[in-house]
């Protein structure tokens, strides 16, 4: 049975939310979720992979989005994001961002735009770890403000941006995964992996002599309750 749950006070419309009705999307990873995957133009002879699965539209409507990840290898240059998106609209995007540059791991916080021209919505995160990390974006609709939380395995908070206005209304469609890759390698990738019960993202663009320039991860579960946004 396909582990991507859509609970509901009440029948609603397909790819619509009520907006009285708070609901509940869950990816458990407990087996394969129907994803489609899509590459993008990273620039500079790099490709963005993606993996997205379809939500019902979130319509100027409070959310919160929350994912537990294993972080299993840091390595230089890679980058994965995590997030949600609109598949008409990247100003509607919010995501987060894991990489690591010559000196240090990153976490940046992405809205809109911000993905392409401003890098940055707010001071990133320095120094993430391998282990278990729990993510978290809240969006405020009446305001147009997001919120990213960062802690460790245990609840420790480990960073929070504090709300922040976003470039534009944020109205997702879909939960997206995007992972980066070097033109003509093709050693990135997103998948399923049944024996761990997760979905395993790989971003692997090049090596230098046999290390590996590569970001490896474990999304082990995502939710994002709609209509209920928390402060």
């Amino acid at each position: 049975m396909n582990k991507l749950f859509f609970i509901a006070a009440a029948a609603l419309l397909p790819g619509w939310i009520s907006a009285a009705e708070p609901q509940t999307v869950r990816l458990d990873f407990a087996s394969e979720p129907e994803m489609t995957e899509t590459s993008l133009p990273g620039g500079q002879k790099y490709i963005i992979r993606e993996k997205s699965a379809a939500i019902p539209a979130i319509q100027d409507r409070d959310f919160t989005f929350e994912a537990k990840v294993n972080i299993r290898k840091i390595g230089h240059y890679g980058s994965v994001f995590i997030g949600l998106s609109n598949s008409k609209r990247a100003a509607q995007d919010v995501f987060f961002r894991f990489s690591r540059t010559s000196f240090k791991n990153h976490v940046s916080f992405y809205s809109g735009t911000g993905l392409k021209s401003k890098p940055d919505t707010a001071p990133p995160f320095i120094g993430f770890k391998k282990g278990i990390c729990l993510l978290r974006i809240d969006y405020s609709a009446a305001t147009v403000q997001a919120r990213w939380r960062l802690s460790d395995g245990a609840g420790q908070l480990l960073h929070d941006t504090g709300w922040i206005r976003t470039h534009a209304p944020v109205n997702p469609d879909r939960i997206t995964i995007r992972a980066t890759d070097k033109e003509g390698l093709d050693k990135t990738e997103i998948r399923f992996d049944p024996s761990r019960k997760c979905l395993f993202v790989r971003s692997l663009i090049g090596y230098e002599g046999k290390v590996p320039y590569v970001l490896e991860m474990d999304i082990l579960n995502i939710t994002l309750r709609a209509g209920r946004g928390e402060k």
